[in-house]
């Protein structure tokens, strides 16, 4: 690649200390077994923000929700509640 961005890109640069990403008491749910009346909660109240141009680390240990965490971010799945941007775009954008 020669460094250019490609012509229909819409992610435009954030602002040096503006919110990358903010998200405030996300929460997912899931149903499961045989009749789906067991629930399991992976993500539980997640807040948390992260500056333009910051470096962040998402660690915890197996089942922490730290993959729930970035497929509700990018749309992959809905939060149960919750809310969130990312880039300055409402979650899922």
């Amino acid at each position: 690649m020669n460094g250019k961005t490609h012509p229909s890109s819409t992610v435009q640069p954030t602002a040096k200390g503006s919110l990358a990403i903010d998200v405030a008491d996300l929460s997912k749910t899931y149903r499961t077994g045989f009749y789906m009346n067991q629930l399991v909660t992976p993500l539980e109240q997640c807040s948390f923000s992260v500056s333009a141009g910051e470096t962040f680390g998402l660690l915890g240990p197996n089942g922490a929700g730290k993959t729930t965490t970035i497929k509700c971010l990018l749309g992959i799945v809905s939060p149960t509640s919750g809310t969130g941007t990312l880039l300055g775009k409402p979650l899922g954008d």
